[in-house]
């Protein structure tokens, strides 16, 4: 594996003002990571990407990912994060994040340790090589950006190293931004953990998403934006989730994301 530490430029970002107001207008939302594969993914050849925050203990990691077609980037990194192998990825463990801005790696499938991580999340869609952007942020995490080239792409040439390290500064700072904005959302799926496990496993991963953003204020059309579905459905994510959960309002969402159960009012 080959690593290049990424220190801060006084040159201007080599991105396109309009690409860099798309990653802007998509910052904490569901989208990122497509805009994110969309905008920065084709200077690489990329065909998926996925964004990786590991907590500053190791013990968790949180997935974000996109696919130009497909759904394989998604279930490539659920295998990723549900085996454990982030606990064995040397991205997450090069000394040059603790001394520099960020840090570039490149990483053959054949340089994949574990056959299983290689069988689960390369070859099953014919990946060849792994870009990652690595960056450790204030509270100690690593958040890293991985795209992921096919075999049809080659080797990643010089040429377009060159613009992966150009772009690797405005790339850091947007996912730093929206690893900041994502982070209340990881922050209520722990209260609710602690609080109501049982109740809280019954919910779908989409309606544990519309509950979350529901705490946080988003309305009904906001909350269609970010996850990229319809209104109608939201609202029905949102009473499936009320159902399960054994309530009738938002209120007493919040107050069960907050650890203090409300009883319901009589209908």
């Amino acid at each position: 594996m080959r690593s290049y530490p990424l220190q801060a430029v006084q040159s201007a970002p080599q991105i396109a003002a309009a690409d860099a107001a798309a990653l802007i207008d998509h910052l904490g939302e569901a989208r990122f990571a497509h805009t994110v594969l969309g905008i920065i993914g084709a200077h690489l050849a990329a065909s998926h990407c996925s964004i990786l925050l590991r907590s500053p203990a190791g013990d968790t990691c949180a997935l974000e990912a996109a696919s130009l077609e497909g759904d394989g980037a998604r279930l490539a990194g659920d295998a990723y994060v549900s085996a454990g192998f982030y606990a064995h990825d040397r991205t997450f463990a090069d000394p040059s994040l603790s001394v520099s801005g960020g840090v570039l790696t490149l990483q053959t499938r054949d340089e994949v340790s574990s056959s299983d991580h290689r069988k689960l999340c390369y070859d099953r869609l014919g990946i060849a090589q792994r870009v990652s952007f690595a960056a450790r942020l204030d509270d100690g995490a690593i958040v890293a950006t991985n795209f992921y080239r096919c075999a049809t792409s080659g080797a990643l040439d010089e040429r377009a190293l060159e613009a992966a390290q150009a772009l690797a500064q405005p790339l850091l700072a947007a996912v730093r931004k929206h690893s900041r904005l994502r982070a209340p959302r990881a922050e209520a799926r722990g209260a609710v953990c602690t609080t109501a496990p049982t109740d809280w496993a019954r919910l779908s991963e989409r309606e544990r998403d519309v509950a979350q953003l529901c705490v946080r204020g988003f309305s009904a059309k906001e909350i269609a934006r970010a996850l990229d579905i319809a209104v109608t459905t939201v609202n029905t994510l949102k009473q499936r989730a009320y159902q399960k959960l054994g309530i009738r309002r938002q209120s007493e969402l919040v107050a069960l994301l907050s650890g203090t159960r409300v009883a319901p009012l009589d209908a």
